[in-house]
């Protein structure tokens, strides 16, 4: 069945979103290593760290499409010798999913933007464990439906909305410092949507400069 002419500009909006959070992320970068140095502080501004990570994110439960790409970027600045505090900006294609409601199929793609303010712990104890973090943030969640005819019947599943919810990561890398340390990151996402809670997890490599 043909799919509404929208889905290639929902797609295109999506990857926009995607970039809009890198610039911002970027820019956060920039903000933050300006206001070290006008604080006259030079030496602070060594101790900005940044991140990278790229990999696959599943929202759980319902409803549970397949999972896709996921990625986020953020900064961080210590607080004290294992503390750190930082913001991070994610972006999630979480895949598709049909809909069928008597004659009538809609294709439905789910998203999601994130902007958290995370606190990092380095533990000494776990292992390869060595990076917890956690936080609040606003989601932006997504559904966005690509239907031929009938839309009126699936507008109860599309999702545009703000959202507060909760963050959690852990990454298991080397314990040794160096200008880049890659590892692996475990997260999982609650937010809470008007009427819903999505709940994601997501695998991604990480890498921490």
């Amino acid at each position: 069945m043909p799919r509404d002419p929208v889905q290639p500009l929902s797609t295109a909006l999506a990857l926009g979103a995607a970039r809009v959070a890198l610039r911002a992320a970027l820019a956060a970068g920039v903000a933050l290593a300006l206001m070290s140095s006008a604080a006259g502080a030079e030496g602070r501004l060594q101790k900005v760290r940044g991140h990278l990570s790229v990999g696959y994110a599943k929202l759980v439960g319902d409803p549970s499409p397949a999972g896709s790409f996921a990625m986020g970027v953020g900064v961080d600045y210590p607080l004290a010798e294992r503390w750190r505090i930082g913001l991070d900006l994610g972006y999630e294609l979480l895949g598709g999913d049909i809909a069928e409601r008597g004659s009538f199929v809609s294709g439905i793609d789910y998203s999601m933007i994130e902007f958290l303010a995370m606190t990092h712990y380095a533990p000494q104890r776990l292992g390869w464990l060595r990076r917890i973090s956690a936080g609040p943030g606003l989601f932006g969640p997504h559904a966005d439906l690509a239907v031929s005819a009938g839309g009126a019947s699936f507008s109860d599943l599309a999702v545009n909305e703000i959202a507060p919810g909760l963050a959690l990561d852990g990454t298991f890398m080397q314990a040794r410092e160096s200008a880049v340390r890659i590892g692996l990151e475990l997260g999982g996402r609650v937010a809470f949507l008007k009427d819903d809670t999505w709940t994601m997890g997501l695998v991604r490599v990480a890498f921490h400069y």
